[in-house]
């Protein structure tokens, strides 16, 4: 399928991310998130999921433009992937707890820019529910039209209820998605 965006997907696997081919399902989700739609993909650990949301976050010439904003509960992936986009020269972020201010102030700053640098920003689930500053500036994302989609990754580790961290009702009922896509990408070690 041709699609506007197709040439700039195809130079990013190859010049961006160094792949030559997709593996099964990566460019119909990729498609589907450019296209502005919902997008839940379900893939076995190992089966290529980031790439599904990381770069669609690179492509400018779909549907949505903007921030990519990734929900992990876990702190060492968000380690992990930021560093491993930074050594691409993707512009990514981390926005939790344990940043230093001066961190925080770095990415609020490329945040409120006109045309921020910026295309991922990692962040837990207690920084979606809990933290009234990092809200704001969602909202002024959006207002913007600067916040391209939402992203749930390892998704089966945030609660469907809540028990002892925010669950999936919290994240969602906090802040107004539409008409932001929310594409929800759930890591499986089953096949």
């Amino acid at each position: 399928m041709n699609h506007p965006w197709s040439r700039d997907v195809g130079k990013a696997l190859v010049h961006v991310f160094k792949l030559r081919s997709w593996r099964h399902n990566q460019i119909d989700a990729i498609n589907t998130t450019l296209s502005g739609k919902d997008c839940f993909v379900l893939m076995p650990t190992g089966g290529g999921k980031s790439l599904c949301y990381q770069l669609p976050a690179v492509v400018r010439s779909g549907v949505t433009k903007g921030v990519t904003l990734v929900i992990s509960p876990l702190i060492s992936l968000i380690t992990d992937q930021v560093q491993a986009l930074c050594a691409k020269h993707i512009g990514a972020a981390a926005f939790t707890g344990s940043m230093t201010p001066q961190e925080k102030e770095n990415v609020v700053n490329d945040l409120r820019s006109s045309d921020p640098a910026l295309c991922l920003v990692y962040v837990t689930p207690e920084m979606i529910v809990k933290s009234r500053y990092f809200y704001e500036i969602l909202i002024d994302l959006k207002k913007r039209k600067l916040l391209a989609r939402f992203v749930f990754d390892e998704a089966h580790c945030v609660q469907i209820i809540r028990t002892s961290g925010p669950s999936y009702v919290e994240i969602l009922s906090t802040f107004p998605l539409s008409p932001s896509p929310l594409q929800q990408t759930i890591r499986s070690n089953r096949t």
